[in-house]
């Protein structure tokens, strides 16, 4: 009997940034200071790559890979992966591969700059993560009293 590897793709990204009150194929675009501050960071390229990942965003089976981009945008696969490392730098994509106890993996890909920055940071500082939930758990237990 063959053995099957179950891997899970998920994004996540802030809504409220993006939101459209449209219905499309997407819900979520930039809006033009967003626009102009990644041009600004990252260079032309990788915004019109990022806009590219933005439109994947609501896909729970899109894997965002380089060469699946590439082959969608016509583009070198070197180009994706170079202006993916600009966004990276920036705060604006982030992936984390793991797996769960039973052997399936799994790869969470953030788009939000706001909520990346938050967990490089988290990731820069583990004790960080003990202090939220200690701060949690305290708010908590005055609310409850």
């Amino acid at each position: 009997m063959p053995s099957y590897k179950i891997s899970a793709v998920h994004t996540y990204v802030t809504k409220s940034l993006y939101q459209k009150l449209v219905k499309s194929p997407t819900k979520m675009y930039l809006r033009q200071k967003d626009k102009a501050d990644i041009m600004e960071k990252c260079g032309d390229a990788a915004l019109i790559l990022y806009e590219f990942y933005l439109s994947k965003g609501g896909l729970d089976t899109y894997a965002f890979l380089d060469k699946d981009a590439a082959r969608a945008m016509r583009w070198n696969i070197y180009k994706v992966a170079k202006n993916r490392r600009k966004l990276v730098e920036q705060n604006y994509f982030l992936q984390i591969n793991t797996k769960f106890a039973d052997k399936r993996k799994i790869t969470v890909t953030y788009l939000d700059p706001k909520l990346i920055h938050e967990i490089n940071e988290v990731k820069s500082d583990p004790e960080l993560i003990t202090k939220l939930l200690e701060e949690e758990q305290r708010q908590q237990q005055e609310g409850i009293t």
